[in-house]
């Protein structure tokens, strides 16, 4: 029976993890990845990952390129980028990289890059999800149902943060309104005065 354990510790798999660092994931991380799919095939599906660390400042996305891999973060923090600029960041428990493995052409409409001095990752390739697809039908439909959920969470996100930004812009705007009538009226009052 495996317990809870860190997950970030170093292991000699690099394609592919162990049976225990996969069982420690599953355990610690609950990952809605796998709602619906029991755990033993979650656990063998974990397995199937690659796994790789990355240093501060790393590419782990390129923003731009042809995505074809879904990616685990098991430590650290993904800093995610759009045109240079920081539009968000992801903490341990994130998949990243959905739209990459739901289509198959897609370029990466951001740049992910370690946002810490380790940050280690699964990565599991649009070819292994094929794979699973053809021999695990069932569990390809799961794990896709789950993957199309978070993508509705994500929007549903950048959307309220949209409209956050948005009301906070009218708000500016009404002031500046404001201001400007304001100074129109003073002017106005200045040429009365003359």
């Amino acid at each position: 029976n495996v317990t809870k354990k860190e997950v970030t510790r170093d292991s000699d798999f690099i394609d592919g993890i162990s049976e225990e660092f996969a069982k420690a994931i599953y355990i610690e991380m609950q990952l809605s990845l796998f709602d619906d799919i029991d755990p033993k095939t979650a656990i063998w599906l974990l397995q199937q990952c690659t796994r790789k660390t990355f240093s501060l400042d790393d590419t782990i996305m390129m923003e731009g390129e042809e995505g074809k891999d879904l990616v685990l973060l098991l430590s650290g923090e993904a800093v995610i980028k759009v045109g240079g600029a920081t539009v968000y960041k992801f903490e341990k428990g994130a998949i990243i990289g959905e739209s990459g493995v739901a289509k198959k052409t897609f370029r990466r409409n951001a740049t992910v890059l370690a946002g810490s001095s380790k940050v280690q990752v699964l990565v599991i390739t649009q070819e292994k999800l094929s794979d699973i697809r053809i021999e695990m039908p069932e569990v390809f439909t799961e794990i896709y149902m789950n993957l199309l959920n978070m993508a509705i969470e994500k929007l549903g996100f950048a959307n309220d943060t949209i409209q956050q930004k948005i009301e906070a812009g009218a708000e500016k705007d009404s002031e500046n309104l404001e201001l400007t009538r304001e100074l129109e009226h003073k002017n106005w009052l200045r040429r009365l005065a003359v």
